[in-house]
């Protein structure tokens, strides 16, 4: 190996332990929310509330429903009840849920709180 590429590997070695050592605390991938998951895709403008006793409710609005796809998230949301109200135009549906959150961690040693569930939109 010449002088020059064992340089250039020890720079790059020293580099890579140096990142490893920045900003070790990372929450990736680890937060606290409720992912919804629609049985099917409904066709044009819907909308999915998440309703929490005592607190404001949260509301994702799909006006194209292509792009939206099935599967919605509500970040912060880890109560251990929560009404799902999905409003397309055939009608409303609700489904009181009890979500099943697992408990996961980042490097920062903080936990984090996640389920999903599956709800049927309305027919």
């Amino acid at each position: 190996m010449t002088l020059f590429r064992q340089t250039r590997t020890r720079i790059g070695l020293l580099a890579l332990a140096g990142l490893a050592g920045c900003g070790d605390c990372v929450l990736i991938g680890c937060y606290n929310g409720l992912q919804i998951n629609l049985d099917a895709l409904p066709a044009g403008t819907f909308t999915i509330s998440a309703l929490v006793p005592g607190q404001p409710g949260e509301v994702i609005t799909c006006v194209e429903s292509s792009p939206c796809g099935t599967s919605h998230g509500f970040q912060d949301i880890t109560a251990s009840e929560v009404e799902i109200v999905i409003n397309t135009s055939v009608g409303a549906s609700r489904h009181t849920i009890r979500p099943q959150y697992e408990a996961s961690s980042g490097s920062c040693g903080g936990e984090c709180r996640f389920a999903t569930v599956a709800v049927s939109i309305p027919r």
